[in-house]
């Protein structure tokens, strides 16, 4: 091969690679600015009932007896845990399924 074509092969890969990178740079600053919001705001609500926002609504019941939060509070009551694995169905003549 010649020189001149390793040197435009070598120009020619530098340029694509040059584009490339800025490419993908101005892609990344584009979705660092276009953050969904709403979904912020959803794992946030989330957190708080995962990290003790019942609780905290159960006591704001009992502090203020209103109505509305009372009603609240309750909701946030689950019925126990009935740990019926399969095994246990069978053993009791029940079927696999509910």
């Amino acid at each position: 091969m010649s020189r001149e074509i390793i040197k435009k092969a070598i120009l020619l890969a530098f340029v694509f690679f040059k584009s490339y990178k800025y490419d993908m740079e101005t892609a990344k600053k584009a979705k660092a600015k276009e953050r969904l919001y709403s979904l912020d705001t959803l794992r946030g609500f989330d957190m708080l009932w995962i990290i003790g926002g019942g609780s905290l609504l159960g006591a704001l019941a009992k502090a203020t007896e209103w109505g509305w939060v009372e009603v609240l509070a309750k909701q946030m009551h689950h019925v126990p845990w009935d740990s019926d694995s399969l095994s246990q169905r069978k053993e009791r003549g029940k079927k696999w399924y509910f």
